[in-house]
Order: C-alpha cells, then sequence, then structure tokens
C-alpha cells in the first residue's frame, strides 16, 4: 500500500482565495499543484516556500484556462508529474461586469469560456488522473442563485457551473463525489486589490473603486453575520467536503446568511 500524500490540483491557486486553499490543504500534508495564470511570480513564490517547508511537495503550471489547447496542455503537465489526484478544486474564475447595452461577444466569451467551460473540459482531461474515490469541487457563488445586477453574464455562468456540479456529482458516481462552494462576500475584488496595493493609502479612490465600494455596502447590508467572510472559510468547507465520504452533489453556501437574510 502507498505511503504517498493526498495531492490536489488547486486552480487560480497563487493568489486570494486559491492561495488560502494551497496552503490549507498542504498544512494538512497534501501535496499541492498550483494552477495559475498570469500570476507567475505569485506562484513561484509560493511554490519555493511550502517546497522549504516539505521538499517536493508543491509544484505550480501556468496556463490560460480560456482556451482547450491550454487545458490539454496544464493536464498533460499534471499527468507526467505522476501525483494521482485525490483532490481538484475548480477555484480559477474571472468577475466583471457586463451591462446590457455595452456587453460585447468578446467579454461574453471571456466569461464563459473561463468560468464555465474550462471546469468542464479540465474535468474531461483529467479524469484519467484522478484516484480511486477522488474528489472534485467547484467554486459557485450566491449570485448563481441571486443575480447580481449588470452582472447579468457572471451570474449566469455561476448558474451553469452549479448546475454542472450536480449532473456530474451524477455522471461520476460512484468512482468520485462532486460538491460545490457557493461563495458569499468573500474578499471582494475591491478589497483584494487594496491589500496588494503597495501605493499610499491616502491616494484618492477612482470611480471604480468607489463603485465595487458601494456594491460592497450593498451586499454587507443584507448579510446577518454583517461582515465579510475570510479564504479561510471557504478552505474549512473544502476539507469537510474532500473529508466526507458520503456527500455528494451538495452546494454549501459560505455567505453569512446571505440566503436566508
Amino acid at each position: 500500500m502507498s505511503n504517498d500524500p493526498k495531492t490536489a490540483l488547486i486552480t487560480g491557486g497563487a493568489q486570494r482565495i486559491g492561495q488560502a486553499l494551497v496552503n490549507h490543504f498542504h498544512d494538512l500534508g497534501w501535496r499541492v499543484i498550483i494552477h495559475y495564470h498570469a500570476s507567475r511570480d505569485a506562484a513561484d513564490q509560493l511554490t519555493q516556500r511550502l517546497n522549504g517547508k516539505r521538499q517536493d511537495s508543491a509544484r505550480a503550471f501556468s496556463a490560460d484556462l480560456g482556451t482547450i489547447d491550454q487545458i490539454e496542455a496544464l493536464a498533460k503537465a499534471v499527468t507526467d508529474l505522476e501525483w494521482p489526484l485525490d483532490l481538484v478544486i475548480h477555484n480559477a474564475a474571472q468577475f466583471s461586469p457586463t451591462p446590457l447595452s455595452t456587453t460585447t461577444e468578446s467579454s461574453w466569451e471571456h466569461l464563459m469560456s473561463t468560468n464555465l467551460k474550462a471546469p468542464f473540459f479540465l474535468t474531461q482531461a483529467l479524469l484519467n488522473m484522478l484516484s480511486a474515490r477522488a474528489n472534485l469541487i467547484f467554486l459557485c457563488d450566491i449570485f448563481g442563485d441571486r443575480p447580481l445586477p449588470n452582472y447579468s453574464v457572471y451570474s449566469a455562468t455561476k448558474a451553469g457551473l452549479a448546475m454542472m456540479t450536480r449532473s456530474l456529482a451524477l455522471d461520476l458516481a460512484p468512482a468520485h463525489r462532486v460538491n460545490g462552494i457557493a461563495l458569499g462576500a468573500i474578499l471582494p475584488p475591491s478589497i483584494a486589490a487594496s491589500a496588494e496595493n503597495d501605493g499610499p493609502q491616502d491616494a484618492p479612490q477612482s470611480s471604480a473603486a468607489l463603485e465595487e465600494s458601494a456594491l460592497l455596502d450593498s451586499i454587507l447590508a443584507r448579510v446577518p453575520l454583517a461582515s465579510i467572510g475570510s479564504p479561510v472559510h471557504i478552505a474549512e468547507v473544502a476539507e469537510f467536503l474532500a473529508s466526507s465520504a458520503y456527500i455528494t452533489g451538495q452546494i454549501i453556501p459560505v455567505d453569512g446568511g446571505r440566503r436566508v437574510g
């Protein structure tokens, strides 16, 4: 019987929620495969730090998940690594407004490709690498159930991802389990941008930043716990789903009670 540690592949794993997931599972003793697109420096630094803690426990691979060729290249790189996958967390996603009057076909395709097409075809490409009883976790969104004004395409992709989660749970049972996590106000883009900005903290806010701040305020006004969630909360639920042998086809909201607010 192999004594190799379990292995998790986390897409969009170099920063924000993805990085929290990577750190969490690595701390549990897992090997981690970090997918990234443009965040090479962050991915390299994270990989070096984790390998410094435990030798040969982390690898990073770049891919633009908006293209089938690069999805297949990522799957080949993972296959060549010969670390059978016990867990795949589909975290990578794009979040941007799409007002009906100004949305272009290009912006539609970009959101649909990254948020919906990529998780499906990456799962397909990795099927032969999944270990027995492997788990898939899709990061969904409460806005896939309750649409966000002027984000109709994003909301549609997340609604589609929720249905994909349930459908694949049927298609891949009993060999594998498939579940989702529906994110609420978990480190929104405006907060992340502020945290990563090295400039002066008293610089005037742009109109886009003010708009995002107003959006955040409107969301928090409907959250019973009245606070922004932490990526750690997502990682804790992912750990629960990865270890719960009799749960599949479920989407757990982590939203501070937003669905009942």
